[in-house]
């Protein structure tokens, strides 16, 4: 499965990891990302900023697109746009996910060996992908990070990645035989994983070494525990989403919902993420690249 992504050198950055791209017009956002609009971002990781099978492992960037056609042509009617159109020939269904802009693709995976999956769910609406796979015990999946961040409990042996809209999730994969086993979303069915033997047929599989436990990873330096501590004066806020509204308030550039100093402490309580996605963004500015 290709994927074509942008990707950086992590020295540019404050961290690496595993992030996406996609038009933020307001307005069209929507339709454009609901059309494919989108793309992986990825910042290298340096030499010895992970475990060394994460650092060897094959690398397999899944870009899931959500389709939608009634409500594509629903927001196209409404946004007077008369470009967005999908071909009756490439279409599978009202409502459809791609992967790296293949429907059901197959990947194959040799046994023994690791993967890293960096799985960026493109969607829109407000659904998580719910990824999941079984097989009966013959591959692990171990995830990795979440949204960029390496996590700290690594590795997380768990079969279920819900992955909310514009999230993230790198994942460690390695089977002990094989195979073939499904990659399901909350649409069914999203790929298939054929296992094969390596080159040395059955008998040279081997997954005697564990994944890497209790490894420090480096970690962003706004990247601090604030469980115990309170939030700074004025920074406890309430956020409800309903109607594409936030606190009953439509979208207007040039009204601020909340703003903070630099260094505060923020604490949101959040409710209606069932009536609309909620993500926060961060936009980079960057003068110059030195390219020495």
């Amino acid at each position: 499965m290709r994927c074509h992504c942008y990707r950086f050198q992590k020295r540019f950055y404050t961290h690496s990891g595993t992030h996406w791209l996609h038009p933020h017009r307001h307005g069209s956002g929507t339709l454009q990302v609901g059309g494919g609009a989108a793309t992986a971002f990825i910042v290298e990781d340096e030499s010895g900023d992970v475990p060394t099978e994460v650092e060897t492992a094959q690398e397999v960037v899944m870009v899931a697109q959500l389709f939608d056609k009634d409500n594509m042509d629903r927001y196209a009617d409404r946004s007077r746009d008369q470009l967005f159109q999908l071909e009756p020939e490439v279409q599978v269904g009202n409502e459809f996910i791609l992967i790296n802009g293949q429907y059901r693709p197959r990947l194959e995976i040799v046994a023994g060996e690791w993967q890293r999956w960096r799985v960026v769910f493109a969607g829109y609406d407000r659904n998580p992908l719910d990824l999941r796979m079984s097989s009966n015990g013959v591959c692990e999946m171990n995830l990795l990070a979440k949204d960029g961040i390496y996590i700290n409990d690594y590795p997380r042996p768990i079969d279920f990645y819900p992955i909310a809209t514009a999230g993230r999730a790198d994942i460690m994969v390695r089977c002990s035989a094989s195979g073939t086993f499904v990659v399901e979303s909350y649409l069914g069915e999203l790929f298939t994983l054929d296992v094969v033997n390596p080159s040395g047929g059955a008998g040279a599989i081997d997954v005697s070494i564990p994944a890497t436990s209790g490894f420090h990873f480096p970690q962003p330096g706004y990247l601090s525990n604030l469980q115990n501590r309170e939030p700074t004066p004025g920074c406890a806020c309430e956020t409800f989403l309903a109607n594409n509204q936030l606190n009953g308030l439509s979208y207007d550039p040039d009204v601020f919902l909340h703003t903070i100093a630099q260094g505060s402490v923020v604490e949101r309580t959040l409710e209606g993420i069932a009536n609309h996605p909620y993500h926060r963004e961060y936009f980079i500015l960057i003068d110059s690249l030195d390219a020495t």
